[in-house]
């Protein structure tokens, strides 16, 4: 494999940069080779050289955009000892804040619902994996019931999100006032402590 030079650095960059600017401005429907091409303002040829393919610079730009909170880094945050439903409480009010200010995540979201592809499947499924595995380091290993739930209630989360940024506020939300959110946060957290309860005597750090 050839040294990555200075030159080729910023090529990379700017075609990673093209990306977001499209996901942000055309959204989904709008990436495709020709078009970060064009947006970067490089010939395609070096999507290819670079990435590979478009898979590869979707799998790029996955892994050096920070697009979810690091779920592990939560857990570091708090001592072995901690109730696990305070945790998880962290976990998802964390992922809900960053879902409901990121245009990205957004657009990725939707993505991921309107279009089955192998793209959309391999970039949605490595964030997946990317933030299993961090927790996996940390011996921690939640049980497929536990998994399952927070899915749901996180889920559950993202669609009132997307149904406010559509302008179809599930039950008059209001994402622009505090009290509105603070509302959705304490229903949440209420329905994981409700879940937990009882369980956090089981550890869950190897």
């Amino acid at each position: 494999m050839k040294p990555t030079t200075p030159g080729s650095e910023k090529t990379r960059q700017l075609i990673l940069d093209a990306l977001e600017h499209i996901l942000l401005d055309k959204g989904f429907r709008g990436v495709g080779v020709n078009a970060v091409a064009r947006e970067a303002g490089v010939d395609k040829v070096l999507i290819y050289r670079y990435f590979g393919s478009m898979k590869g610079l979707l799998a790029q730009f996955r892994e050096r955009k920070s697009i979810c909170p690091d779920i592990g880094g939560i857990f570091d945050e708090h001592p072995r000892d901690a109730r696990l439903s305070h945790v998880m409480s962290q976990v998802v009010l964390t992922l809900f804040e960053a879902f409901r200010e990121s245009n990205l995540i957004q657009e990725i979201s939707c993505w991921e619902l309107t279009e089955n592809n192998p793209l959309t499947t391999s970039f949605v499924n490595g964030i997946e994996r990317k933030q299993i595995d961090a927790l996996a380091e940390r011996g921690i290993h939640p049980d497929r019931k536990t998994i399952l739930s927070m899915a749901i209630v996180v889920s559950g989360l993202n669609f009132i999100t997307l149904r406010q940024r559509n302008k179809s506020p599930m039950l008059n939300l209001d994402f622009s006032d505090p009290d509105s959110i603070h509302e959705v946060e304490e229903a949440a957290t209420e329905i994981i402590e409700r879940y937990f309860a009882g369980r956090d005597e089981v550890p869950y750090v190897d």
